[in-house]
């Protein structure tokens, strides 16, 4: 039996009433895991890759007072600490992780810091004096040789990267992508830019209007480079894409000191804004174009009552986040995993509208028709 008139219309209410209270949960929202202890007082995040594997370092004092870093690898819910390289003193870094599970950092040997990399077994390969800074899928390796000199590292050959035109010999490379793109920072002649490299060739970014340095810090396969411009009036957050650099603002009370850290090819960034004074003061944020920034801090569950996420460094293909968080005083950090709560699926919230519908519908029709089998009217 079809609805009448008045049951359809109420019906069509509830429909779109249901819908609209289920689409509410698709803010896209995330959750929170702490990555663990170990035994340090701060552990930081470094990368990040497709499988949500987190790689970083843990930092503390020795009993003799002395700085003391180790470098760890997050997967599957377990911290595991990083061997590091004979005769330096238990001194390692780890940067970054492709999806092969192969990590790059650099340790302290008996001569100085070196380019290193562990690979899935954990084993650890000396890459000779420098420091790595990141891995492709590919398995190159980009950072730096003493005393600073960009260097791509591919099947076991060094290619130095030059520098940029009319400044110093100093070059730092920071980030590579699957097509062997290379961005990092160069000396020019009026300071230090932003550059990308590729097939042999530096090319200098620049920066905003009025800029006096410029940071590359990350590329995505879709050579969309994300990293900083530096004026007068602070660190501004900036994405360069079709020659083009876009200013990505900035979180609301941010007092000039913004900087994204990582993209990933869905054209999400990652990074922090300073809104307040001190170390403390940091937000991690999260960049799209439909969006623009928007605080971690208010789109993420789970977070320990007097901490804030102070910063994101790593963002992967399924938008999960390497961020870490910070205590009220600015003296201790966590590393943590973001994850995005999934969307409800559109056909189960549409099903689950018209099953309200039906429902309420048939329940309507059933008391209006006992309220005139007994004789009551009603009134607006």
């Amino acid at each position: 039996m079809a609805l009448k008139p008045t049951v359809f219309a109420v019906a069509t209410f509830l429909l779109f009433h249901s819908l609209s209270a289920t689409l509410t949960f698709a803010e896209p929202l995330y959750t929170l895991t702490d990555l663990g202890d170990m035994g340090v007082s701060s552990i930081q995040p470094e990368g990040i890759n497709d499988l949500g594997q987190i790689v970083g370092s843990g930092y503390t004092y020795n009993d003799s007072g002395d700085f003391v870093t180790r470098g760890f690898l997050w997967k599957d819910g377990v911290l595991t600490t990083l061997s590091d390289l004979p005769g330096g003193d238990d001194q390692s870094i780890a940067s970054d992780i492709n999806n092969d599970g192969t990590i790059v950092g650099y340790s302290l040997a008996g001569d100085g810091f070196h380019m290193v990399s562990w690979d899935d077994d954990l084993a650890i390969h000396d890459l000779e004096r420098g420091y790595g800074q990141n891995v492709s899928n590919a398995g190159e390796f980009v950072g730096r040789t003493p005393p600073s000199h960009g260097v791509l590292i591919r099947d076991g050959v060094r290619t130095s990267l030059g520098d940029l035109p009319g400044g110093e010999i100093y070059s730092r490379a920071f980030g590579i992508n699957d097509h062997s793109q290379v961005v990092g920072e160069s000396i020019a002649s009026d300071g230090l830019h932003a550059f990308l490299w590729e097939d042999g060739s530096m090319l200098d970014l620049g920066g905003l209007s009025g800029f006096t340095e410029s940071h590359a810090q990350s590329v995505n396969n879709l050579g969309q480079i994300v990293g900083w411009s530096i004026d007068a009036d602070g660190r501004s957050a900036v994405m360069w894409q079709d020659g083009e650099i876009v200013d990505l603002g900035a979180l609301p009370g941010a007092v000039g000191n913004n900087g994204a850290w990582a993209i990933n090819d869905q054209l999400q960034v990652v990074g922090n804004s300073q809104v307040a004074p001190g170390l403390s003061g940091f937000r991690g944020f999260l960049w799209d174009s439909e969006n623009g920034m928007r605080d971690l801090n208010d789109l993420t569950d789970g977070i320990p009552d007097g901490w804030t996420i102070g910063g994101a460094v790593g963002i992967n293909s399924s938008s999960q986040i390497a961020a870490s968080i910070i205590d009220s005083n600015g003296d201790f950090r966590r590393a943590v995993l973001l994850t995005p709560v999934p969307e409800p699926n559109s056909g189960l919230v549409l099903l689950a509208g018209v099953a309200a519908v039906v429902y309420r519908g048939r329940n309507f029709a059933r008391r209006s028709s006992s309220r005139r089998r007994s004789g009551v009217t009603t009134t607006r």
